[in-house]
């Protein structure tokens, strides 16, 4: 269930996990992160057994491949969003860092789709709670039928009925929507469905329908969650919540540190339409995430750590090991 991150040259945002053999003694963790700091351990990289001067000169090296000459704006060029982590202390920026870089690990840049890795985990919290299942039909979730008819009382694509959500995390769905093609402003909700690309299962499609795992995960959660014992309040029943109360609240996420957007792909610049039959707050998996290196090493070190933080199981260890391997 490896999800694949796509590059933009727009946003430095790098967090780099060394996760090199170590005793488990040596792994650290990080206090809550607080609104002003981000709490991570800083060292030196020597003192994690890493080259300072190979070090800084890879992150040279990373700045000046990043250094894009069609945008001379220095808040798009740079690594100074960045930061490296290893074995759980902040080993870059540190002493030696030349000026500018590493300076502005508080500023939340957009993750692209660093965010599928997140929806990925939602799913996998959705399961431990005994709310879904990677084998679980995506149709039956859905509610409006992906089959459709074909006007003679038959199923226009009875293939749809055999997509699962382990098809949506893993891009081998084969299922395809009428949509105008990206950017231009267009329907992601309700969904109209096209002849198939492929039986699901069978092959790989990066991105085909990350929207539709959006819908279901949005959907299992207002099932569940917007009934007693919970009784959340339907403007709640959205993944940035359901992320914030179950995993960002207890590594230390700072609340500022991190946003999940319903602002899809890029705010203000399309008009694309998320409703859906419910009314429901879906916040898209694809690449709608805002965030800053640190919180996002919080997030990457969850899982070196296979979903444990300092002894407390986040997401199961089962899952996280499905999630990674190829």
């Amino acid at each position: 269930m490896t999800l694949m991150m796509r590059h933009r040259a727009a946003v430095f945002l790098l967090c780099c996990l060394w996760a090199f053999d170590c005793p488990a003694k040596r792994m650290h963790f990080p206090p809550p992160a607080t609104a002003t700091n981000h709490n991570w351990e800083t060292c030196e990289p020597e003192d994690e057994n890493v080259d300072a001067g190979g070090l800084q000169r890879a992150m040279q090296y990373l700045e000046d491949a990043l250094d894009d000459p069609k945008t001379p704006d220095d808040r798009e060029d740079g690594i100074k969003f960045a930061g490296v982590i290893r074995n759980g202390r902040m080993i870059w920026p540190n002493n030696s860092t030349p000026e500018g870089q590493g300076s502005a690990l508080r500023t939340q840049c957009q993750i692209y789709s660093a965010t599928k890795t997140f929806g990925t985990g939602v799913l996998g919290l959705l399961i431990d709670q005994g709310l879904a299942d990677l084998d679980m039909p995506a149709n039956p979730i859905v509610d409006v039928d992906l089959t459709q008819a074909d006007g003679r009382d038959e199923k226009e694509y009875p293939v749809y009925d055999k997509i699962t959500l382990r098809h949506l995390a893993t891009f081998t769905d084969g299922y395809a929507d009428v949509r105008p093609k990206w950017p231009s402003p267009g329907m992601y909700y309700p969904f109209d469905p096209e002849p198939p690309l492929f039986a699901p299962g069978s092959k790989y499609a990066y991105n085909s329908s990350p929207q539709l795992l959006s819908y279901c995960m949005t959907k299992l959660i207002y099932n569940n969650f917007s009934k007693p014992p919970h009784g959340w309040p339907k403007e709640k029943c959205n993944l940035d919540y359901y992320f914030d109360k179950f995993v960002a609240s207890r590594i230390g996420m700072a609340r500022n540190s991190w946003r999940w957007s319903n602002e899809f792909p890029n705010p203000g610049e399309h008009d694309i339409d998320l409703s859906n039959p419910e009314g429901l707050d879906v916040r898209p998996i694809s690449q709608s995430m805002f965030m800053n290196a640190p919180a996002l090493a919080r997030w990457g070190h969850l899982f070196l750590n296979r979903g444990n933080w300092n002894g407390e199981q986040i997401i199961s260890r089962s899952f996280v090991d499905e999630a990674t391997t190829v």
